[in-house]
């Protein structure tokens, strides 16, 4: 049996468990380490850094984010973007997520990372506040696991709230930053539209939206066995089998997020995609819809979708 038919089976049975996200946890820990904040992991999260940096300042004009207000949606277990934004300069950092992932200890082994690698860390960055950067020496140095995470997250500017955003109450914050990674593919479609347009609602005029979507069937991340486009092979009945709750993907393809966002009456200011592979798609049976779509369209794997509210 497959390495992710085995996973899809023990996630399946572990989110009719109580305590669903904290055993999850722990299967990925040990098990699968699929939340091990390995090298590539790092880096991978640092480059949606520069790149949400790079939409707001290609879109404002800024290249800081003195004193504004930000939002991330999805942030998980480690903190990286929530960083970069406090070491840009921004005000506030809201982390919005459903489930409650970050720890002490999760952000404390981020800070390692971040200083394990802090030359090339830095280097992208840029101009950074100085103060707030001998401030992440001093906790990475002081803190322990017993150190509180409100008061790590007080120190670091940073609000996590574990909450469904559509819930999420606001009204006197001027956010004019807002960014996702890999978030949009594990919402369903029945509640996804609410929540882009929730997000959209929190942008203050002149504000950027930019979110990652990564629309490669995760399952490949871990068996090397699959393609990134296995997943397209199930039928939607098939498909609710496989799909949990604790890992969901909505296998949507980039086109219907385009016409989500045109339902809504959001803007692109820009859209950057990754082709994919042509030829990986062809040679699967897809199931329908992906099979009725055009096949440049179904290899479309990964895509930022940037907007800007208008001033």
């Amino acid at each position: 049996m497959k390495k992710w038919y085995l996973k899809a089976i023990v996630q399946k049975i572990i989110s009719f468990l109580p305590f669903r996200n904290q055993i999850n946890f722990f299967f990925q820990k040990y098990v699968t380490k699929g939340v091990e904040l390995h090298e590539e992991h790092f880096f991978n999260k640092y480059g949606h850094l520069l790149d949400h940096l790079e939409h707001f300042t290609k879109a404002t004009g800024k290249d800081k984010l003195d004193g504004i207000t930000c939002l991330e949606l999805g942030t998980g277990w480690y903190p990286i973007i929530p960083i970069g934004y406090f070491l840009k300069g921004a005000g506030k950092i809201y982390s919005v997520d459903i489930s409650a992932h970050l720890t002490t200890a999760t952000l404390l082994r981020c800070l390692e990372e971040i200083d394990r690698h802090q030359k090339r860390f830095l280097a992208g960055l840029g101009t950074i506040d100085s103060e707030r950067w001998q401030l992440l020496q001093n906790i990475r140095q002081q803190a322990t696991l017993a150190t509180p995470l409100s008061t790590l997250c007080e120190q670091l500017n940073f609000i996590p709230i574990v909450k469904d955003v559509r819930e999420l109450a606001l009204p006197e914050e001027n956010i004019l930053l807002l960014s996702s990674n890999n978030t949009y593919e594990h919402i369903y479609p029945q509640v996804l539209g609410g929540i882009v347009a929730k997000l959209w609602s929190l942008t203050a005029p002149g504000g950027v939206m930019s979110h990652f979507i990564d629309m490669s069937d995760h399952f490949a991340h871990m068996d090397k066995s699959i393609t990134i486009y296995n997943f397209l092979r199930f039928s939607e009945q098939q498909w609710q089998w496989i799909d949990n709750p604790i890992q969901p993907q909505n296998r949507w393809r980039l086109a219907r997020y385009r016409e989500l966002y045109e339902e809504l009456n959001i803007p692109y200011s820009e859209e950057k995609i990754r082709a994919g592979n042509l030829h990986e798609v062809q040679q699967l049976a897809l199931a329908p819809p992906y099979s009725t779509m055009q096949v440049e369209e179904v290899a479309i794997s990964h895509a930022y979708l940037v907007s800007q509210r208008p001033a």
